[in-house]
């Protein structure tokens, strides 16, 4: 990364920490004249976290933060892991004590003198070297996410079953276990979300096309969404007046970023809340060790009753339950955020009855998903919970 682009990213962040506040990707790369798309910034702030780290400074990435959740990207919870040798569900824990230190800092300067000073392309170096050990330690199992343009209405002896010709770009990179976002490409309207089947390319003599992808799917749609609301959330297409035809022909199949794919599979959930569709497999709580199971069982097992979740994130104010947190913060659409999470997992027989879910914050839901937890029963208005050692409580 150029030495002067780093130092304006620099000079932004610092100010955003004497301010005591956060700022998100888009309105960082805003900041920089869309000179760094917001997907291409978890670079250059990771250098800069590099660098701090070497000047005995907060990782300064912390302060930058994704517009829905509210806290960092995956990237700094497996950057602080490796610099200051914990794990991530620790980096996760103490990453709201990291942002304190942030705002509580006084010595940015010091990271801006070192900037405007000579050569930091030592830096940079180990940055890159640590970040494509990172990226080596994460590649493996990480399934792929696609948006096709398809119309099913040429497949309807198998809609499980979607055809592409050699021309199609991509077709043949799809692998098992990838994810595929799809609509149809007459109406524009997203069809669903689907899993590629364990053999994806199945050639039968009845079908024209040379390569078949088989898909199970993990949100299928009872009504129909207009993609096209979507499109301006989505990098994929730089030019958003022209999208349909970015994506036609030999393009109608683009990979998508793990950013996009969230921004699209959120839409596509709050559109079925909305909808009151529940014949789904995948809400933002569900539990991750589930992953595994076929689309069948998940949606036997999962299938949840989402009005007592919505019930009780407007009881407690869409904030967080554990005591002294009470985090919550506007979305675009005027609502507050919040994530329901079940005590006892659905997969382990937990009831789907209120007693069992809580409301939390983006960043305590993490910390009951990937920590060491135990809970405890309810006692009055409280629950005690430990969370790797330390005590919490679940104010009712």
């Amino acid at each position: 990364m150029k030495k002067d682009m780093l130092y304006d990213i620099a000079t932004i962040l610092v100010d955003v920490a004497n301010k005591k506040r956060t700022i998100t990707y888009k309105e960082l790369s805003v900041k920089l004249n869309q000179e760094i798309t917001p997907l291409n910034l978890g670079q250059p702030i990771g250098e800069l976290s590099y660098i701090s780290h070497d000047l005995g400074l907060p990782l300064i990435s912390v302060l930058v933060v994704n517009q829905e959740t509210r806290i960092p990207g995956d990237g700094f919870f497996k950057l602080s892991s490796e610099l200051k040798k914990i794990n991530e569900v620790d980096a996760m824990i103490d990453f709201q004590n990291e942002a304190a230190r942030a705002y509580e800092c006084t010595e940015w300067n010091r990271l801006l003198e070192h900037l405007s000073g000579e050569c930091i392309e030592e830096n940079v170096i180990r940055y890159m070297n640590l970040r494509k050990k990172v990226k080596k330690k994460t590649l493996n199992n990480k399934p792929k996410y696609w948006l096709i343009v398809h119309d099913i209405t040429a497949y309807e002896e198998n809609p499980r079953l979607l055809g592409f010709s050699d021309k199609i770009y991509n077709a043949k990179n799809i692998e098992a276990k990838d994810i595929i976002v799809y609509y149809f490409s007459k109406s524009k309207a997203i069809k669903g979300i689907y899993e590629v089947a364990e053999k994806p390319w199945i050639k039968e003599p009845r079908w024209i096309s040379e390569h078949q992808i088989e898909i199970t799917p993990i949100i299928e749609l009872e009504n129909e969404i207009d993609f096209e609301k979507v499109v301006p959330e989505i990098s994929l297409f730089t030019n958003k007046d022209r999208w349909y035809s970015h994506i036609q022909g030999t393009n109608a199949i683009r990979e998508l970023s793990d950013e996009d794919y969230k921004t699209i599979e959120d839409y596509v959930i709050e559109c079925m809340i909305q909808n009151n569709e529940s014949g789904y497999a995948i809400l933002q709580e569900d539990d991750n060790d589930l992953i595994n199971e076929t689309i069948e069982v998940k949606i036997n097992r999962m299938k949840r009753y989402q009005s007592i979740v919505n019930n009780l994130k407007n009881k407690y104010n869409n904030t967080c339950q554990i005591e002294g947190c009470n985090f919550t913060f506007k979305k675009k659409n005027g609502d507050y955020y919040s994530e329901g999470h079940h005590l006892e997992p659905l997969s382990e027989n937990g009831s789907q009855d209120s007693s069992n879910v809580v409301i939390l914050c983006p960043n305590h839901h993490r910390m009951f998903h990937y920590a060491n937890i135990a809970i405890h029963e309810q006692k009055g208005n409280k629950r005690k919970v430990i969370i790797n050692g330390e005590n919490y409580f679940i104010i009712y």
